[in-house]
């Protein structure tokens, strides 16, 4: 930099206009378009992005943004929902890198996974710290309190979310 000038020794090439390109848009697509705009050899032309540039050094750091730490310990529970055939398959094909446990309305018999029967009274939380309440688990009576269990993941096969917000949870999954 020599006082207010500067130079750029960037090319921006000039593509050629093919027919389905109306006229105007042929820099649309150069990679540095932005880069090279207000930089020129005339020093009052660059001059208002060297000053906001250089006003930069004036800015306080930012401040420091909260952080979650997560701790998962692979303990996903699968919520077959309406679809649990399709919720077994996953199930059987995550067993083998996660404890999966796979919750049905009517008991199967699993070797790869835990399988339990019951449905989701309440589930609440976030990666990690998943608290689930089962109603009815492995058949227990109408009558007999839900189940509280906790979990790190969810992967829920519902046909409407269990966890409906707009931007569920860390370590939720709702499988369309």
């Amino acid at each position: 930099m020599n006082g207010n000038r500067m130079t750029v020794g960037y090319d921006v090439p000039t593509p050629a206009l093919s027919a389905a390109q109306p006229a105007g848009t042929a820099f649309r697509d150069a990679p540095l378009l932005l880069e090279s705009r207000g930089w020129s050899s005339v020093s009052t032309d660059c001059a208002p992005k060297v000053f906001a540039l250089a006003s930069l050094v004036n800015l306080a750091a930012p401040d420091p943004v909260a952080s979650v730490t997560y701790n998962s310990r692979g303990n996903l529970l699968v919520i077959a929902g309406e679809s649990p055939e399709r919720a077994r398959r996953c199930a059987q094909d995550l067993a083998g890198d996660l404890h999966v446990t796979l919750l049905t309305r009517t008991p199967s018999e699993a070797a790869a996974y835990l399988a339990w029967s019951g449905e989701i009274a309440s589930l609440a939380g976030f990666l990690g710290e998943f608290n689930a309440t089962i109603a009815g688990l492995n058949g227990a009576a109408a009558n007999a309190p839900a189940t509280p269990a906790r979990f790190d993941l969810v992967l829920d096969f519902s046909a409407r979310p269990l966890m409906g917000m707009r931007q569920p949870p860390q370590g939720y999954f709702h499988a369309p």
